[in-house]
């Protein structure tokens, strides 16, 4: 199935940012109308707002560490609860860590900034409750209060991030550290282990706090790590990259040849990825015959008339397509 036609994947294009395609999934539109349900319109809005931001900043961080320790970042999908990252650390631990921490560290660094100003609004624990949103007043004082709920946002996206289980950015930390340091076989149970001791209490611990919303958040993580251990047990095509962030590069496989076992079977979000790589190489190709079309006018222009002749636009057309077709000839060498 397209991922177009898949409804967990309904999204539209807000564009290419820094070489990363943006895209929002129409569920976020839904987290709005909830958050202003039970906030009120004003507040479930100017919250939803800062969400959704905090969460675009966090997914970008991942896309700066990867790409800082020599990775590649192509895509992002911006969902309610998070995002997708479609990001490929390199084959190193540094890189892995590097490029999971620093989404989360992107909310950290801002909770931090927002502290002072926390501080003075009187509120105390409060404030450090993820499960509480405080009170602001935006009538009165509408910066002050869109300080205070950026500051609980990015609080509470850091907490729910670095929680050890997957496909949470602190469980892919555990499994980097257990694969490095007791290999794939063992750090992979000890993994499965960490993210399915971490859901149950999650759940406990909702069911003690009365938190219906942390209730939830355990029982879909024990669902998903349930299924991501069935997957890996059977021989599935397990995806590694649930929230994008593929750390199987350089992992032991066993290799099977056509006789003894046929293909595994791709996962949802590994066709999704799949078909969002052939989708980019088809925009590539049909930009790549654009080009050559419109190098060739301008050799004809150039031809007849002399390269004064060319306009500043074709100019900068002209040296693209040149430092286009140098970097293909040094890939290809």
């Amino acid at each position: 199935m397209n991922h177009r036609d898949n409804p967990l994947f309904w999204s539209f294009s807000l564009g290419t940012w820094i070489g990363v395609q943006v895209r929002l999934s129409v569920w976020f539109f839904a987290a709005f109308l909830l958050w202003c349900v039970r906030l009120g319109w004003d507040v479930g809005l100017a919250y939803g707002a800062i969400v959704l931001v905090s969460v675009l900043l966090h997914e970008f961080g991942h896309v700066i560490g990867t790409r800082a320790t020599g990775g590649s970042a192509e895509e992002i999908l911006m969902w309610p609860l998070g995002g997708l990252a479609m990001v490929q650390p390199a084959n190193t631990l540094t890189s892995q860590l590097v490029s999971t921490f620093f989404g989360p560290l992107v909310n950290l660094v801002i909770f931090v900034a927002l502290l002072p100003a926390a501080l003075k609004s009187g509120q105390g624990a409060v404030l450090f409750n993820p499960l509480r949103i405080p009170a602001v007043d935006l009538a009165n004082d509408p910066v002050f209060a869109l300080m205070l709920l950026g500051f609980s946002a990015n609080w509470t996206l850091f907490l729910i991030s670095m929680i050890p289980a997957y496909p949470l950015d602190g469980g892919r930390i555990v499994k980097a550290l257990t694969h490095h340091f007791w290999g794939n076989e063992l750090g992979t149970e000890w993994y499965f282990v960490f993210g399915f001791l971490s859901a149950v209490v999650l759940v406990f611990a909702g069911l003690l706090a009365d938190s219906a919303a942390v209730v939830f958040l355990g029982t879909v993580v024990i669902v998903l790590t349930m299924q991501e251990f069935w997957q890996h047990r059977h021989g599935d095509s397990y995806d590694d990259s649930f929230m994008g962030y593929d750390f199987s590069q350089g992992y032991t496989s066993l290799e099977k040849t056509h006789q003894e076992k046929a293909p595994p079977r791709q996962g949802w979000l590994a066709r999704w990825k799949e078909n969002r790589r052939r989708e980019r190489e088809r925009r590539e190709r049909e930009r790549a015959e654009w080009l050559e079309q419109q190098v060739d006018v301008l050799l004809n222009k150039i031809h007849e008339h002399g390269v004064q002749s060319l306009t500043p636009a074709e100019k900068a057309l002209l040296q693209q397509a040149g430092t286009r077709y140098r970097d293909k000839g040094k890939d290809e060498s």
